[in-house]
């Protein structure tokens, strides 16, 4: 070391570079120090500038100066793996561009263990600026020095992609980005273009596969494709890389499709999902979408689960199919699942929906959202749940989820089941029980989807689903009402329903038994009203004999069902009740071929009950004359038209009750539209 003091400074650097690799460990750092001292003093002469003359005019002191310290340098960077970590930091007091210029003369050198350290140097730097040399080297005839470079380009990549997290790089990869670098000095905007310059070179790398045969360049292609460009230059270089995914027939389209399904990385099964639209590896994107290493495959995927919408994808999406392997099943398991954001568990949901599962695994997959703590979850699981796991979406405590799952449970504008089925029965049974959801809109759905289905509910729709049972299965449905008819609970509507349907004739025997054996007045005059279309004798006879029935209602219905002889009807104009006196009037005024002293006496009985003292009779007869009086009726009432229509007129006028008012003036309306509107009640 002494004798080497004396010697000039080129030949110091030249000896100190050979014994370095061969001294002993303990004894590398000081020779490593009088290298870097040699390194920054010829950085510090040329800032100090030219002494004489002749130095001024050629600077060859200068020059040689910088020589011996670039050589140095170089000396340096020839021993990188043998230089102790302690003194590795001190590269970064020396200019950035001048390791670079030294680093492209070392990539030349003809020694394999010098290029080799450059990819070692350009790994532990990770600097940008290396990516041309590393790619250069992964040519190199040495496997050494390729299997390096592969190395050292992957760090830089992963450098480039440092600040993503690390769950979406993959442990291997994360591990690789997070490994300690000595940074060299450099600019923040040098340090962008520079990571432009190291994506075009990746670009031409991937293209050059087979020179090559290093994964390294098509990894960091496919993870750096989809970074958002913000330059010219950015999105010719992506445009590049999507460039080689379409072409079918280059040498590095098949490598590039197998680092695609095979690189244990996250980020590229997202990546997987948006490339599905490009066809020429859409196969390939459906493989690595059919099974998932991790949780946090899962998680960047169905974050993501949006990109589904483009029908493209949509319709290749059909084509994942499960691996037979839980583990790593295309979408996650419950307790998986329970691990991944409220976004990626909506997104999962989106995601079944689309691939190609069998019914069960689909169902299996979502009905963990039925209990999620997330609102926005269980509201996407209800628009995917199958139809039978509806119900217990509908017991939901938000009112949108729970209204939701009413609208897709309920069968408005579909053909609902027979209530004569199972399915019909539970269905009923079900839209009892949500009649008493704490959703007004749930019961409000519930309420008509009963009337859909059950005949006996009493509504226009249940009329409906009534002759619709009655016409696929009229066995089952007479046994049904006759079943009703004796249970004194339903009984009232299933006579309105024989009334709706107009099958009294059906049912005659049954009408005949309640209307003569019943103790509840109320059924009694409803089987009268039902008997009113049968012509049969024993109807007839039934009728006829509730004309003397103690309750009004069933002598009123009794009228409107008797043999149309006025004789008959008359006799009960003076009734007590005021429901069998209108009833018995208007029968009268509506008859056919009426004789002038039966529409006499008609007309003035429909006059006495407007002009009676209490308010009852006079609504009835208001009643009676909307009902009976039109002027097409004048010449059939004959004599009785006048007074009666001059009493409807002072009742429209004048009388006290304000009902009466109304229903005498909507009757003077229809027998003269051009009188005056009725005063409101």
């Amino acid at each position: 070391m002494r004798a080497l003091e004396r010697a000039p400074a080129r030949e110091r650097v030249a000896a100190y570079g050979e014994a370095l690799p061969l001294v002993p460990e303990q004894e590398r750092e000081p020779i490593v120090l009088r290298l870097f001292e040699v390194a920054a003093s010829a950085r510090a002469a040329r800032r100090a500038g030219a002494a004489g003359p002749i130095e001024l005019l050629t600077d060859l002191a200068t020059r040689r100066r910088e020589r011996t310290g670039e050589d140095a340098m170089l000396a340096i960077m020839s021993g990188w793996d043998v230089i102790p970590a302690s003194v590795r930091p001190l590269i970064g007091g020396l200019a950035r561009d001048r390791w670079i210029r030294v680093g492209e003369r070392a990539a030349a050198s003809k020694t394999p263990r010098v290029r080799s350290a450059v990819a070692g140097f350009a790994e532990d730097t990770a600097d940008p600026g290396f990516a041309g040399i590393v790619c250069g080297l992964l040519c190199d005839p040495d496997p050494t020095v390729r299997l390096r470079a592969d190395r050292a380009l992957l760090r830089l990549v992963m450098t480039l992609l440092s600040h993503l997290p690390p769950e979406m790089l993959g442990s291997e990869f994360a591990a690789v980005a997070a490994r300690p670098r000595i940074p060299l000095p450099i600019e923040r905007e040098v340090l962008e273009l520079e990571r432009v310059e190291l994506c075009r070179r990746l670009s031409d790398a991937a293209w050059r596969f087979a020179d090559h045969r290093c994964r390294s360049p098509l990894i960091g292609s496919l993870l750096v494709l989809d970074r958002v460009p913000g330059t010219v230059l950015e999105r010719a270089v992506a445009e590049r890389i999507r460039r080689l995914l379409k072409e079918r027939n280059h040498p590095s389209h098949t490598p590039i499709r197998t680092v695609l399904r095979g690189t244990p990385s996250p980020l590229l099964r997202e990546r997987a999902l948006r490339w599905l639209n490009i066809e020429p590896v859409a196969s390939t994107c459906v493989d690595r979408l059919s099974s998932a290493d991790s949780v946090h495959e899962h998680e960047i995927l169905l974050r993501r689960a949006y990109l589904a919408m483009r029908p493209s994808r949509a319709r290749r999406l059909r084509a994942v199919r499960s691996v037979g392997d839980r583990e790593h099943a295309p979408v996650p398991d419950a307790a998986t699942l329970a691990r991944l954001s409220s976004q990626a568990r909506r997104g999962m949901v989106r995601f079944v929906q689309l691939i190609g599962l069998d019914e069960d695994a689909r169902r299996a997959a979502i009905e963990p959202t039925l209990a999620d703590e997330s609102a926005l979850v269980r509201l996407a699981g209800v628009h995917a749940a199958h139809p039978s796991d509806l119900t217990d979406f509908i017991y939901d405590p938000d009112p949108a989820i729970a209204r939701s799952a009413a609208v897709r449970w309920a069968t408005l504008g579909v053909a609902a089941p027979l209530v004569t089925m199972a399915s019909g029965q539970r269905r009923i049974a079900l839209a009892g029980t949500l009649a008493r959801s704490p959703h007004a809109e749930v019961r409000d759905i519930a309420r008509a989807e009963r009337e859909r289905i059950d005949p006996f509910a009493g509504t226009a729709a249940s009329r409906l689903a009534a002759r619709r049972v009655f016409e696929r299965d009229p066995i089952s449905f007479v046994k049904s009402v006759r079943e009703r008819l004796a249970d004194s609970s339903s009984v009232m509507n299933a006579l309105m329903l024989v009334r709706g349907l107009r099958l009294s004739e059906r049912f005659e025997m049954d009408l005949v038994d309640l209307a003569t054996t019943h103790t509840d007045d109320r059924v009694r005059a409803t089987a009268v009203a039902a008997l009113a279309g049968v012509d049969s004798e024993p109807a007839r006879r039934v009728v006829r004999a509730s004309l003397n029935a103690p309750d009004p209602r069933v002598r009123s219905n009794a009228l409107e069902s008797v043999d149309p002889d006025p004789g008959v009807l008359l006799e009960y104009k003076n009734d007590a009740s005021h429901r069998v006196r209108g009833s018995a009037v208007r029968r009268v005024l509506m008859l056919d071929g009426l004789s002038p002293d039966a529409g006499g006496a008609a007309g003035e009985a429909l006059a006495r009950m407007l002009s009676d003292d209490r308010a009852a009779h006079r609504l009835s007869g208001a009643w009676a004359a909307e009902r009976a009086l039109r002027p097409s009726r004048r010449d059939a009432i004959g004599p009785g038209w006048r007074s009666a229509v001059r009493r409807v007129i002072e009742a429209a006028q004048s009388d006290p009750d304000p009902r009466v008012r109304v229903r005498a003036g909507r009757c003077m309306r229809l027998i003269e539209p051009r009188s005056p509107a009725p005063e409101a009640a």
